[in-house]
């Protein structure tokens, strides 16, 4: 009996391009891009059709998720090194450089930087959000790559 099913976000089309910088880490400062990737894992028992969870439903969640994600700049909002005005534009201070950006270049995630590991974390909350699992799941996870071969994982028990 099956008891994960595994989405690829390379292979299924569940990737973005976004920029962010993360104040404190050195060249990573610099505003700067990637090419994302969106993997899912979803733990559970089959339910009585055989299906732990259908991969249609689940993928277009996340597709949803990431398009409000791509082609944006990430600026997370928990950060206390991070001076924002959001008006028309969003201005961002970080420690002595400003910058200025459209609003509607912008993409505001509820989180304390903008690195993988925290774009994993606002990824599965919406999902969790978004998605009542049936009491056939017992865990959700969630994988963000930066490129090819490098990410980071999140999940939650349910």
């Amino acid at each position: 009996m099956a008891t994960r099913i595994e989405i690829d976000g390379w292979r299924s089309n569940l990737h973005f391009s976004a920029c962010h910088a993360i104040p404190k880490r050195g060249k990573c400062e610099r505003f700067h891009g990637h090419t994302y990737a969106l993997h899912i894992k979803i733990h559970g028992k089959q339910d009585k059709t055989g299906v732990i969870y259908d991969f249609t439903d689940i993928k277009q969640v996340a597709a949803d998720i990431i398009e409000e994600l791509d082609h944006k700049i990430i600026i997370p909002t928990g950060n206390k090194s991070i001076k924002l005005s959001v008006k028309k534009e969003v201005e961002l201070i970080v420690d002595s450089k400003r910058y200025v950006f459209p609003k509607e270049d912008v993409a505001f995630i509820d989180a304390p930087s903008s690195t993988a590991e925290d774009i994993a974390d606002y990824i599965l909350g919406k999902l969790l959000e978004r998605i009542d699992f049936p009491s056939n799941i017992s865990e959700v996870e969630v994988g963000v790559d930066e490129g090819w071969g490098q990410g980071a994982w999140t999940g939650k028990k349910l």
